[in-house]
């Protein structure tokens, strides 16, 4: 086994499946025994919504769960699927904005994944889609196909189709998610939010952004606490701009417009953010060459949930 990341309370190892003769990423949870009952149940909880989420869903651009067992009475391990190249941060970080043709493969493929998210029969919103929890597969070396991970935030709505069907939930869990990708409805503070699969079609649009010029559209160089103290999302996101390089078209800035609309009811749901004319024109499957897009690189820690005290 080989360690591939370490946070305060768990840790990711890469690991080799004998019997399915593959390699698997194993998150091993601890709940630590000196954390009181209320913070050990939050803590659990957690974890269980997002291995059960993983346990409901089959996508090509989600990362898959193979199995849960546990480990004594405060351990219990998640093998999951094992994606070997970097997380989309790290790339940027290391080697700077994408190519608008390669950032728009990328997309596609996230919008995928919500569209699947959005079928189901009790839909599911990410909540916390960012670069991190983004992963290149690169299980070989002509293919930038992407995975989806980090379940730990997300949200369950309920059934579609029932008497009281409603693409909302209320946002129980305010202060949590990374404050740089979500939208202004989250940061409410005067009444409980509700919220619907927006939330996701933003922070997507923060990514494209991100991707094309370097930088986030809102609140770029504050603090997480600054962000949230001084409520920078509400105020900094009545107007998007544009930098002047690098040059990018006209379409893809229509679309990250919709994406990061103020307002929920003027921004794209999922659906109509994968009818864009933008996303619908002929594009090749995802086998482009990965040299320019992630040069070789260690593989990425894992991203690890941590207890709300």
């Amino acid at each position: 086994m080989h360690l591939l990341g370490k946070g305060g309370f768990s840790e990711v190892w890469k690991a080799f499946d004998l019997k399915e003769a593959r390699y698997v990423a194993c998150k091993i949870h601890h709940v630590q025994r000196e954390w009181s009952p209320q913070v050990q149940q939050h803590y659990r909880s957690r974890v269980v919504r997002e291995l059960s989420i993983m346990r409901k869903v089959e996508h090509p651009h989600l990362t898959r769960l193979y199995d849960v067992f546990e480990h004594g009475p405060t351990t219990f391990v998640a093998v999951m699927e094992y994606s070997g190249g970097m997380d989309l941060d790290t790339r940027l970080k290391r080697y700077g904005t994408l190519r608008e043709a390669d950032a728009r493969l990328i997309v596609l493929q996230i919008v995928s994944a919500l569209r699947y998210f959005a079928a189901q029969e009790q839909p599911i919103i990410h909540y916390d889609l960012k670069p991190a929890n983004i992963l290149f597969h690169c299980n070989n070396s002509t293919s930038v196909e992407i995975k989806i991970t980090d379940f730990g935030l997300s949200k369950i709505l309920p059934k579609r189709g029932g008497p009281n069907d409603d693409p909302t939930i209320e946002l129980t869990s305010q202060g949590a998610g990374t404050y740089w990708y979500l939208p202004p409805e989250c940061f409410e503070t005067t009444a409980t939010p509700r919220i619907s699969n927006k939330v996701d079609v933003w922070s997507c649009g923060v990514i494209f952004y991100q991707m094309l010029f370097g930088r986030r559209p809102f609140a770029e160089g504050e603090s997480q606490g600054q962000i949230w103290q001084n409520k920078l999302i509400i105020s900094s996101a009545r107007t998007l701009r544009f930098p002047d390089t690098p040059r990018v078209s006209q379409e893809a800035k229509d679309l990250i417009q919709k994406c990061l609309e103020y307002s929920p009811a003027d921004r794209y749901d999922v659906v109509q953010l994968s009818q864009d004319a933008y996303l619908q024109r002929n594009t090749r499957r995802y086998t482009r060459t990965t040299e320019r897009i992630v040069p070789p690189a260690a593989p990425r820690p894992e991203t690890l949930p941590q207890p709300e005290v």
